[in-house]
């Protein structure tokens, strides 16, 4: 943390540390340092600081993570949709059911396993969405996957 204070070197590598090291224990004693890094321009470094704030489950870190949801960056979008699964809670199904329909699979499976995990409510959204037969054709398909997964409650 003490090498955290200084300008990050342009290789990144010490934050990128920081952040996967905080995700993997979930302990850090403040999130600001994650947060700062997610105005880091590099695409690794913002995905891994958006992963360990998801990890370690704070909902007051929810404001600085929904920005992430619109990257034009795949690779952050699907940490936020991960992410927005863990800090929203019920409260992220409508920003989810967005990110189900994102073009990379990689934010939509990311989106349908948050809803999944989601208890109750996830379950209906995902629901909602496979018996629309106007939804986006893939997203319904991610919908019915996931449901075949989880119980009534979204329990695996």
């Amino acid at each position: 943390e003490v090498r955290m204070d200084a300008e990050p070197e342009p290789d990144l590598r010490e934050w990128m540390i920081y952040a996967l090291l905080a995700a993997s224990t979930r302990r850090v004693e403040e999130p600001s340092r994650l947060i700062a890094m997610l105005d880091v321009a590099d695409t690794d470094v913002e995905a891994a600081a958006i992963k360990a704030l998801g990890s370690l489950g704070i909902p007051e870190t929810l404001p600085f993570v929904m920005p992430a949801t619109h990257h034009p960056s795949w690779i952050i979008r699907a940490q936020a949709a991960k992410a927005v699964g863990i800090l929203a809670g019920p409260g992220g199904v409508p920003r989810l059911l967005d990110l189900i329909c994102d073009p990379v699979f990689e934010v939509r499976r990311n989106a349908a396993l948050a809803l999944s995990h989601l208890g109750a409510a996830g379950v209906e959204a995902l629901r909602f969405l496979a018996d629309d037969p106007g939804a986006d054709p893939f997203a319904r398909d991610l919908a019915v996957e996931r449901l075949q997964w989880v119980g009534p409650e979204g329990a695996l």
